[in-house]
């Protein structure tokens, strides 16, 4: 295994720039395979399964936690993955991805949570969001007994997790489900389907171009008092770019100021998660300052 001290993080930021910005799997193949050295298989966090926060067999959750006994509850990171809707996975044994954030959090002072979530398209829109309001709901009743603090629990999504997150906080009727909730981080998401460059998650929003405008979370992003914070990458493609910015933009018209909105120098879409928990920290390192804030 590489020891982290010996990596180049500027040398491993050169070579992601070389992969472009594609979301094909040559590139996240590419992108993953420079941080899976950096993680280790069995993650030194102490984790709990498999929980059931819902009745689908995709309703299931993994708490990461510290190993020493806690003595005051901590705070509670609750990370959505990523996979166009339709595909990807919280982490597990021999999976370094995405257990590699629980460690993160772990290692942070939190309490680390992964979701599964249900897919598309057998299930549509707003599925994501209600899933993660009840993946909150069910650690706000719950997670005090594994030493953690059902009062402050950040949600974190990357991608398509980021779209789901942002639809629980944009949405009243499930963002009121999400009790204990005090913060969102935002990466790399689509907040407004109607306004994309690109080609539509059909699967997941539906063939009515008509009714995507609705399905926006953009509007209740910048209407919600929950403190939030966007993050892309670099060398994202140019609609999560676009996306982060047109509720940065609408942000600033409401409220006079910026929203937090970090860029993360020498990342792409995959190293994005794949980079928490290793030396390559100074993305992740933002996103610990924000949790302290809205936590403390």
């Amino acid at each position: 295994m590489t020891l982290q001290q010996d990596v180049d993080v500027a040398s491993l930021h050169a070579t992601i720039a070389t992969l472009g910005r594609s979301l094909g799997t040559e590139t996240r193949d590419a992108t993953r395979a420079l941080y899976a050295p950096l993680h280790p298989i069995d993650p030194p966090q102490r984790i709990v399964r498999d929980l059931a926060y819902g009745p689908h067999p995709r309703n299931v959750l993994d708490l990461h936690l510290p190993s020493a006994a806690v003595k005051s509850p901590l705070p509670v990171l609750v990370f959505v993955h990523g996979g166009g809707y339709v595909a990807g996975n919280k982490g597990g044994p021999g999976q370094a991805l995405h257990d590699n954030i629980g460690r993160f959090a772990v290692g942070h002072g939190l309490i680390g949570v992964t979701i599964n979530y249900r897919f598309a398209p057998e299930f549509k829109f707003p599925s994501g969001g209600e899933d993660v309001a009840a993946a909150i709901a069910f650690l706000a009743a719950n997670v005090g007994s594994y030493g953690g603090d059902p009062e402050r629990i950040v949600a974190m999504g990357h991608s398509a997790g980021a779209a789901h997150v942002a639809t629980c906080v944009a949405t009243p009727e499930i963002a009121g489900r999400a009790t204990g909730l005090c913060g969102a981080v935002l990466s790399s998401g689509i907040y407004d389907p109607g306004a994309l460059w690109g080609p539509v998650s059909t699967e997941y929003y539906g063939d009515d171009a008509a009714a995507w405008p609705a399905m926006a979370s953009r509007p209740g992003l910048v209407a919600t008092d929950l403190p939030f914070m966007l993050l892309v990458a670099e060398f994202d493609p140019p609609d999560f770019h676009r996306q982060a910015v047109l509720v940065a933009s609408d942000f600033v018209e409401q409220h006079q100021q910026l929203p937090l909105l970090v860029r993360g120098e020498g990342h792409n879409h995959f190293s994005s998660p794949a980079h928490y928990g290793s030396v390559d920290a100074a993305f992740s390192s933002e996103v610990a300052r924000f949790i302290t804030l809205v936590t403390s």
